[in-house]
């Protein structure tokens, strides 16, 4: 099992306990971004109301105060398809 594999379980946990009473809820995948090997980066990525979206979660640049919470990184990605 990888770092990916360890993230994805984490998301889909959330996911079933913050979306599982609606109706179309959305599908959330974790990703690994090695376009450029030197930048790699772990991806959110969200589908849903026939939008999809995705944000980097590792490494975050613009970060002032450290990483945010997970389960934040997805409201605001299910937020943008709404």
């Amino acid at each position: 099992m990888d770092i990916i594999d360890v993230i994805e379980e984490k998301v889909e946990k959330l996911a079933k306990e913050w979306w599982a009473k609606d109706e179309y809820p959305p599908k959330f995948w974790v990703s690994l971004d090695n376009y450029d090997m030197d930048n790699q980066r772990i991806l959110l990525t969200i589908s849903h109301n026939e939008y999809k979206f995705s944000r980097p979660i590792f490494p975050v640049e613009e970060t002032e105060y450290g990483y945010d919470p997970l389960i934040d990184c997805m409201k605001d990605l299910y937020n943008q398809t709404m």
